[in-house]
């Protein structure tokens, strides 16, 4: 038996479990039970160190029968089998069973050893974890506390004192006193450091609890660095194929996501499925966050097909380890809703939210911060399927879970709050609407100041990202509001609320361009641009002056620069304005560098003794590397100004400057917008400006492309025809306005596929040779642009229109 202990001592658990099972075989053979319970034991604790849970529990139920049929009950061996079937129950989330052989062992062992014990305190600490997975967090440090007294006098140097201060630094986490948690991580690290040496599995995990503290934190560098560092320590000590490689997989990936790098996150979520399941271990839950994750990231980037097949993936294993009636397995529910929901699948979301709600209502209380979720989903599939009532009813039930549950869930009462405005929206309940909405907002707030109270730093993106919706949509409620009233005060403060929000998409914009390629979501942000730009109409229509005018003119601007970042990534719009490669990796080297010493420096803040000096040092360096990466940013501002349109939201254009930047006497502008039922025209010319609205025809799309086809068949009929209710419907109500005889039209959408010149003015005669077809191109010569801001920035006078090559279209003569 010796030489297993050793194996498993190097991790060779496998080597030590042939062994053990031979040793086992004759140990039952010559019916020494105590010697074999010993042996079935250590092949279970082995097990239990890779992971492998069902093997786990088929070696443990073998003593369990081996110490209930041939040993006494009160015996340290009988202890030791029911503290293992404890632990193995405490990991597959079977927490009463748990708790019934821990106290079984806990009092054999009590009488046996009296209460200042080593084997004592271990059950303590796993009846700690048992609170922590109910979220009774006060009991958890209780527990950990008494525990950690106790290895602590046996004496410092006991390997357990070290795995004491992780469990006391998980307790003080989960309590919000990060600063605290990171003291005792770093205490068990340094200690395991000075016992094992650096490659060790004890080191590894202080390094990847300290990670989880920085991701708590948002400091997602910071934990991606420890991360790595946890990483390959474990597949130095076990190779590639080891649950807790697996989790730590998972863990990057996470991160990753939270960068919105949805690529790399994907990669080490594959990564951790593999190694899950070259484990071969069917009751793996690595194997099911592996594809609950993925089910993450196929959803955000919109593949809900493959989203979806990973969920129900992710359901499947989730059940088999811990049946249906698991938080865990409710969990994977709700998203399944919410994602059938994105789809319009109400059917199946109501399934899936209302099979979640009634398996937590079984398990929870019903003031469970667990119901919140439930409540919520189903809230929206009433919304969805107009069932109005019912939505209120259940969304003001998760609205009162999370108000109870107060600080720690802020996020989730401003959610509750938003769906509640939205709903009470749709039934143009105004009041409540606005009520609930400034709720959220509050809330969310509230959420956020305490988050910078216990911590220096908070992700902008995230904060940022939701204040961005719930802003936009108060400013669409006030303008609602107006319409009905018409009382000017609610426009004034709808537009103070879309110029917020519209600012924190650039903040949000920002964000993602500093860590990943600026690749933008789009939708969302257009239909905030085109409430924008309808409240600047409606403030028009009743000022009638230059400031609304122009404060709809740049957000039409700014939505035709975000069409470019959508389609355009960061390293492809710098090939295509000359950035070189080396550059570019230079830019990325020195965004490291920044990460690098910001961390450091945090890391010194937190450690027991920081060193003033080198606290110096590392400022001196990050002072160096931001100074040489603001260096960079100012060369690509001035050698590639290109990149910088491509890539920055446009600076606001005045009036003035687009008439000395652009325009002369005889020529005008006409700029287009395009939102979901309206078209918005901006006129400009010397000596005039207006702001238009007219509605959007239903089949603007297939009309075009209808003229289109007219054209390339040399159809005079169909052309004519659409030629000119296409001018009816875009041009003609700017048309009165124009003087001179050249017109620069900056167009938007479907509309970039127009050729102006060739619509007709006037109803054709079919009699007539097509060359005597009224075309616009008889009265004005047309110049095409997609933004103004492009020409303006580009200060080259070429771009005037001063000549225009016209092609009418080549017609048959009918």
């Amino acid at each position: 038996m010796a030489i297993a202990d050793s194996l498993a001592k190097q991790v060779k658990y496998d080597s030590s479990n042939s062994i053990l099972k031979k040793l086992y075989q004759n140990y039952k053979l010559n019916k020494k039970y105590d010697l074999t319970v010993k042996t079935l034991n250590k092949i279970a604790s082995n097990f239990d160190e890779l992971g492998r849970w069902d093997s786990l529990q088929i070696y443990l139920k073998k003593a369990r029968v081996i110490v209930e049929t041939h040993l006494e009950l009160d015996n340290l061996l009988t202890a030791e089998t029911y503290y293992l079937f404890g632990s193995l129950f405490v990991e597959i989330s079977e927490l009463d069973s748990a708790e019934i052989y821990l106290d079984k062992s806990f009092l054999i062992r009590e009488r046996k050893l009296g209460k200042e014990h080593q084997l004592i305190a271990d059950i303590l600490m796993l009846k700690g974890r048992i609170e922590f997975l109910r979220g009774n967090f006060e009991k958890v440090l209780d527990f950990v506390l008494t525990s950690h007294k106790i290895y602590k006098q046996i004496g410092e140097n006991n390997e357990t004192v070290s795995g004491g201060y992780n469990n006391v630094a998980i307790a003080y986490t989960y309590l919000n006193d990060y600063s605290t948690a990171m003291t005792y991580f770093d205490s068990a690290i340094y200690m395991n450091i000075s016992r094992y040496g650096f490659a060790h599995p004890e080191v590894a995990q202080g390094i990847s609890n300290k990670a989880v503290i920085f991701s708590i934190m948002n400091k997602v560098d910071s934990a991606i660095y420890y991360d790595e560092k946890a990483l390959s320590i474990y597949e130095k000590v076990y190779g590639k194929g080891h649950p807790e490689i697996a989790k730590v997989l998972n863990n990057l990936g996470a991160e990753y996501q939270r960068l919105t790098d949805y690529q790399k996150a994907a990669e080490y979520f594959n990564k951790a499925l593999d190694v899950s399941q070259s484990i071969n271990d069917t009751l793996s839950l690595g194997i099911s966050f592996a594809y609950l994750n993925l089910g993450d990231i196929y959803s955000v980037l919109g593949n809900f097909e493959l989203s979806i097949k990973s969920y129900l993936k992710s359901a499947d294993h989730f059940k088999r380890i811990n049946g249906e009636e698991d938080l865990l397995t409710t969990d994977v529910y709700l998203f399944l809703a919410n994602t059938y929901l994105f789809q319009n699948q109400r059917s199946k979301a109501k399934r899936y939210a209302e099979k979640s709600l009634k398996i937590r209502r079984k398990l929870f209380d019903e003031k469970s911060v667990n119901l919140g979720q439930p409540y919520y989903q189903v809230a929206r599939v009433k919304n969805a399927y107009e069932q109005f009532d019912e939505a209120i009813y259940f969304a003001k039930k998760s609205v009162e879970i999370y108000e109870i549950a107060g600080s720690n869930e802020y996020y989730y009462l401003s959610n509750s709050y938003f769906l509640l405005s939205k709903i009470y929206f749709s039934t143009n309940d105004l009041e409540n609407a606005l009520k609930y909405c400034n709720k959220s907002l509050a809330s969310f707030k509230t959420g956020i100041d305490l988050a910078f109270n216990k911590f220096e730093s908070l992700s902008n993106f995230s904060s940022n990202s939701e204040m961005l919706n719930v802003l936009a949509f108060r400013g669409k409620i006030y303008k609602k509001l107006f319409k009905e009233t018409k009382d000017t005060d609610y426009l004034r403060s709808a537009k103070i609320d879309i110029s917020n929000a519209i600012k924190l998409i650039e903040e949000v914009r920002r964000y993602l361009s500093a860590e990943t390629s600026k690749v933008i979501a789009g939708s969302k942000n257009r239909e905030i641009y085109s409430d924008g730009i309808e409240i600047a109409y409606l403030s028009y229509l009743t000022s009638k002056n230059e400031e609304d005018f122009i404060f709809g003119l740049n957000l039409s601007e700014q939505a035709k620069a975000l069409v470019l970042f959508e389609n355009l990534e960061y390293k492809k719009a710098a090939e295509y304005s000359g950035v070189s490669e080396s550059q570019l990796e230079l830019e990325e080297s020195l965004k490291q560098s920044i990460r690098f010493y910001s961390r450091l420096i945090e890391d010194g803040k937190n450690s027991a003794e920081p060193d003033s000096v080198e606290e110096i040092n590392y400022q001196k360096e990050l002072f160096n590397y931001r100074r040489k990466l603001d260096n960079l940013h100012d060369k690509f501002e001035t050698e590639y100004q290109e990149f910088n349109r491509t890539t920055n939201i446009p600076d606001e254009l005045t009036l003035d400057e687009i008439r000395k930047g652009i325009l002369d006497s005889n020529q005008s502008v006409v700029e287009y917008y395009l939102a979901d039922n309206e078209i918005f025209i901006f006129f400009i010319s010397n000596n005039r400006y207006e702001f238009i609205k007219v509605a959007k025809p239903i089949n603007l799309n297939n009309s075009v492309q209808t003229l289109l086809d007219g054209i390339t068949k040399q159809d005079q009929a169909v052309f004519s025809k659409h030629s000119f209710s296409i001018y009816n419907a875009i041009f003609e109500p700017v048309e009165k306005f124009i003087s001179g005889t050249r017109c620069l039209i900056i167009t938007d959408g479907i509309l970039g596929y127009i050729p102006f010149d060739a619509l007709l003015y006037a109803e054709a005669d079919e009699t007539k040779n097509y060359k005597k077809l009224p075309y616009l191109i008889n009265k004005y010569s047309f110049g095409y642009a997609f933004s103004l801001n492009v020409m303006q920035n580009s200060k080259d006078e070429n771009n005037k229109v001063n000549n225009f090559l016209g092609i009418a279209p080549q017609l048959s003569n009918k």
